[in-house]
């Protein structure tokens, strides 16, 4: 399935949402580290995915899933990683969703849903 502007295995970082300061946008084989620092500090929460599946499902585009950054300010607070139904008209799923603790109640979680919705309802 081509995931068009939504896609983050070819390395173009596209800007799906923007409210004054606050962006979200896809990411790139360069998000690793916060994807990787905030799935360990959450890992409670979130559980943890390994990190070939990042590189390989996300990044490599062997699968359609797919990682959108929260930035405030140009820094990186939360992500979101979505993995879509096998085919059109068909769920997509959450996987898992994380925000900084000093980032937390100020919307980002918000903004990053509204891309999911956004995500989902195109596809």
């Amino acid at each position: 399935m081509n995931l068009g502007i939504y896609d983050c295995s070819n390395g173009v970082i596209n800007i799906l949402h923007c409210e004054g300061d606050l962006m979200v946008r896809t990411s790139s084989i360069n998000d690793m580290l916060l994807i990787d620092k905030l799935q360990k500090e959450n890992s409670y929460a979130v559980g943890f995915i390994q990190k070939t599946i990042w590189e390989n499902y996300v990044f490599g585009g062997e699968r359609n899933f797919v990682v959108f950054i929260a930035e405030k300010n140009n820094d990186p607070v939360g992500y979101v990683l979505i993995t879509p139904g096998k085919g059109i008209k068909t769920y997509g799923k959450i996987q898992q969703i994380a925000v900084r603790d000093d980032a937390r109640r100020l919307s980002y979680g918000n903004a990053l849903i509204k891309v999911c919705r956004d995500f989902c309802n195109y596809y």
